[in-house]
């Protein structure tokens, strides 16, 4: 849509993407470039992430804090409809309740902001022309031999996003497949 990329770089600040260098634990493997979503409203959760990131090695991270529900309350209805113009309910998502014009595609603010983060993030990747990147939610669970298991996926030729996560109500939390 045209109107895409004016309503990202909107939500993109100066301040958007923060990069760091993180170095590699001995012995760690091929590591992709990583980026970790997360909201400066939870700290906690970001700095366990950035503990889990240094474990398994990630060397090229940027860190996504923008697009957050503030941010998300400020949006035109034009900008809102065009970042998100549809709304898929699961059998875990809550029912749309908000009544409001700004609301009419059924996502809470802060489910909007996770969206965004992860096309921002997408948005970034391109921009840099790397071939691959994982994204990472700030509340991720990330086995130790996390590189191994990515590298086991033979991807199809032409693929341009690959989800290799789950939302799963197993009480282990979700599982890598």
């Amino acid at each position: 849509s045209s109107c895409l990329e004016p309503a990202l770089a909107r939500l993109a600040r100066p301040d958007c993407l923060q990069r760091i260098s993180v170095p590699l634990p001995a012995g760690a493997g091929a590591a992709l470039p990583v980026y970790l979503l997360h909201t400066p409203l939870l700290p906690t959760r970001a700095e366990k992430m950035m503990e889990r990131l240094r474990a398994v090695g990630a060397p090229d991270l940027t860190l996504i804090a923008c697009a957050d529900r503030a941010d998300v309350d400020t949006l035109s209805v034009a900008d809102r409809a065009c970042l998100y113009p549809g709304y898929v309910v699961t059998h875990w998502s809550a029912r749309p309740t908000c009544a409001e014009p700004h609301c009419a595609a059924g996502l809470s603010n802060g489910t909007l902001s996770l969206a965004l983060k992860h096309q921002l993030a997408y948005r970034d990747v391109v921009a840099r022309s790397l071939r691959s990147a994982l994204v990472l939610e700030d509340d991720s669970i990330l086995p130790p031999d996390l590189w191994r298991r990515l590298a086991a996926y033979a991807l199809p030729a032409g693929t341009h996003v690959f989800f290799a996560g789950s939302y799963s109500p197993n009480p282990r939390g979700g599982t890598l497949r």
